[in-house]
């Protein structure tokens, strides 16, 4: 059910209150009621606790949906509506399930106990964080080859290639880490083989494929394509509103971030859906992953801190605080197990290294160029790191960094 029928119904004259109303209430069932559909017949697992949910108060026969019974239904609708506002409720006030805030600092010095707090790192106004040199920078607004408008994401290649998501101008472009361009592919348009708005893009380990996330005619759209640019095929991923973070696992699955509903969706190459984490009792708004094993790392973006998870979706810990990772949105791991954050708070590409259980190793800024909203973090064989700047329309490699 279209929001315009919500809108034209309560602003059209003539219609008396009480029938305004009937036919409001009836359009935000027809509503609840198709959202129930897509839901069953797009189930996400067998054994997930919302999904048992409306399997429970409803019977779902050829696309025909109908109450187990009415005091079932009932029961159905003050569920979803006393979760709906619990949700809305932590989100506002920060409630955290393991006791904490989001986004509150953490004072005091020592460390954490247990696997679920954060490791309180204060950090004196005095401190000098050590200067990142520049080895490269590319890239300026325009829609020619080597030109951005507004990207939002990019990754590694098997040759450690640089890929950009260039958002605006509808298209994948790769480079060679000194920013020479290579190539280009993607045709404006929303078939299937083209590119509409793409966010965020990976690299498949096993075969050089690309995975593409962009809009199409829907909400979200993932593509995969060969190593060459051409197209091979859709996976429908109608369960993700904003493609957030974007990765590829050893074993060749594809680890998707929704940042609205805070989820990990975990996705075959085929496309069928293997398994999804829910996230949103740990975090507000995911803004990247990392994977590490059998841990996912992922970026809180207004929880100004790094959540853990392992493969089945249970909390670990919380990396960073917020005078230390003030809206991180960018995340990778080192070859010696080193965990690198990124944000461009104050508009400066700041990076805190971190050991993988959460200590503060090394703090290091680029205080030679303006970066406003960073995009993505990745470090290459040599160290080098690599950053994009969505607002600048340019791509930063960044010399390696010594952590002591």
């Amino acid at each position: 059910m279209d929001t315009r029928v919500w809108t034209r119904i309560k602003s059209k004259p003539g219609i008396p209150q009480k029938k305004r109303l009937h036919q409001i209430l009836t359009c935000f069932i027809l509503r609840f009621t198709v959202q129930c559909k897509n839901f069953c017949l797009h189930p996400v697992e067998n054994n997930n606790k919302f999904h048992s949910k409306f399997r429970f108060y409803l019977n779902v026969n050829g696309g025909t949906i109908t109450p187990t019974s009415p005091i079932k239904m009932w029961y159905f609708l003050l569920w979803f509506w006393f979760r709906s506002g619990f949700l809305w409720f932590r989100k506002k006030y920060e409630i955290l399930v393991d006791g904490g805030t989001v986004g509150s600092s953490v004072a005091g010095g020592g460390s954490s106990t247990g696997s679920g707090g954060a490791y309180p790192q204060p950090r004196s106004a005095t401190t000098k964080l050590a200067p990142m040199q520049i080895r490269c920078k590319f890239g300026q607004l325009g829609p020619g080859k080597g030109q951005f408008n507004s990207p939002h994401g990019f990754c590694l290649g098997l040759e450690e290639d640089i890929i950009v998501a260039d958002t605006n101008n509808h298209r994948i472009q790769v480079f060679e880490k000194s920013g020479t361009f290579k190539f280009q592919f993607g045709i404006p348009g929303k078939e299937e083989g083209q590119l509409w708005y793409p966010r965020k893009v990976a690299v498949m380990r096993n075969s050089g494929k690309f995975v593409v996330c962009d809009r199409g005619n829907e909400r979200s759209r993932m593509q995969i394509f060969t190593k060459n640019g051409h197209f091979i095929k859709k996976i429908a991923i109608r369960y993700i509103d904003i493609v957030a973070g974007l990765a590829v696992t050893t074993q060749g699955h594809i680890v998707a971030v929704d940042s609205v509903s805070p989820t990990v969706f975990v996705i075959s190459e085929s496309g069928e859906l293997l398994r999804w984490l829910d996230c949103s009792d740990y975090m507000r708004e995911p803004s990247d992953i990392a994977i590490s094993g059998k841990e996912y790392f992922v970026c809180d973006f207004k929880g100004h801190c790094v959540v853990v998870f392992n493969e089945e979706g249970q909390f670990l810990r919380r990396i960073g605080c917020e005078n230390i990772t003030n809206f991180p949105n960018g995340i990778d791991i080192s070859d010696a197990g080193d965990v690198l954050v990124g944000d461009s708070h104050g508009n400066r590409f700041h990076v805190a290294v971190f050991s993988r259980v959460g200590s503060l190793l090394s703090e290091f800024e680029c205080p030679y160029v303006k970066v406003s909203r960073c995009c993505g973090l990745k470090i290459t064989s040599e160290g080098y790191v690599v950053t994009l700047a969505k607002n600048n329309h340019h791509v930063l490699v960044l010399n390696t960094l010594y952590i002591v």
